[in-house]
């Protein structure tokens, strides 16, 4: 890097544009709309005035989240990765989290360079996929057989499932609370209620509740209008081993056509065996594909420039 004059900047949606566009897709422009806006931060490298490469983060009251960093082909193994990662967690206190997917082309370098900057792996999570060996007539298949009688039986035993749309008011406040209340959440799901690169779907998601208490949720989010991402399959404590988290994954599940959408992949963390013995049961029935992802959590310190 010292052969070249390099400058990192705070930059606007314009300048992230501004790269070749061979490297954009429909997620990175999303990532890097809402990095820019108010609640995140778009880094951008220059060497010798030409792009190098960006880091897009969101933040929340929660954490600090790294969406994307991305390095320009031509600059590669020149530490620009590097370079933007450090200049990034030292412009603000707190934790800053990162997804690295097992399989990346360059997740052993990440992996380094997360280790150099003093970064902690946590759990890691899977993603099961959709594909063309398993498509929806599956599910249908599987609703008209099994699934809509255990809907039936769920609502009979007094479970009432909504759309995030619908839902009280007083039951999506107990979802955004849930990590610290009854429910006993392990996952967070606040953000994406605040953050539109999340993406998540008011219509898709749904949850279920019995006696005003928040029982179970799948939260969707949607990438693009024909993919869908099962962010959270959750069921609460009180709840754990009743089926009721069925109720709500399969009023998701049932959205797909109403919505045109033909691409699911459903996100899990390893770390609840006996929660997710039953998710993994379930989801073979559309999938067909894992993909397996660290998960990392760095140190941030703010300091002034």
């Amino acid at each position: 890097m010292n052969a070249l004059n390099t400058k990192i900047m705070q930059g606007t949606y314009r300048d992230y544009y501004w790269q070749d566009g061979d490297e954009r897709t429909a997620y990175t422009n999303l990532v890097a709309k809402s990095a820019a806006g108010k609640n995140g931060a778009l880094y951008m490298m220059l060497a010798d005035g030409k792009p190098a490469g960006y880091i897009a983060l969101s933040y929340d009251t929660i954490s600090n989240n790294i969406l994307y960093l991305h390095t320009m082909q031509c600059m590669r193994g020149k530490g620009v990765a590097r370079s933007l990662l450090n200049h990034a967690i030292g412009q603000k206190a707190g934790l800053y989290y990162l997804s690295v997917a097992a399989d990346h082309p360059f997740f052993a370098a990440i992996h380094h360079l997360c280790q150099n900057l003093n970064a902690r792996e946590m759990d890691s999570s899977v993603v099961f996929g959709t594909s063309k060996e398993k498509d929806f007539t599956n599910w249908t298949n599987f609703m008209e057989e099994k699934g809509a009688r255990l809907c039936r039986l769920l609502e009979e035993r007094g479970y009432e499932k909504y759309s995030f749309r619908d839902a009280p008011e007083w039951a999506l406040n107990d979802l955004k609370e849930s990590h610290s209340n009854y429910y006993a959440n392990s996952l967070r799901p606040e953000a994406f209620f605040v953050h539109e690169v999340r993406g998540m779907d008011w219509d898709m998601s749904f949850l279920a509740v019995k006696k005003h208490k928040l029982a179970a949720y799948s939260l969707v989010s949607r990438p693009d209008e024909r993919s869908v991402i099962f962010q959270h399959i959750s069921e609460g404590k009180e709840f754990v081993g009743s089926g009721v988290i069925f109720l709500p994954f399969a009023a998701s599940m049932g959205m797909f056509p109403v919505f045109h959408c033909n691409r699911a992949a459903y996100a899990m963390y390893e770390n609840n065996d006996r929660a997710n013995a039953f998710r993994r049961k379930l989801l073979t029935v559309v999938t067909s594909t894992e993909r397996y992802y660290h998960n990392f959590v760095l140190p941030g310190t703010s300091f002034v420039r």
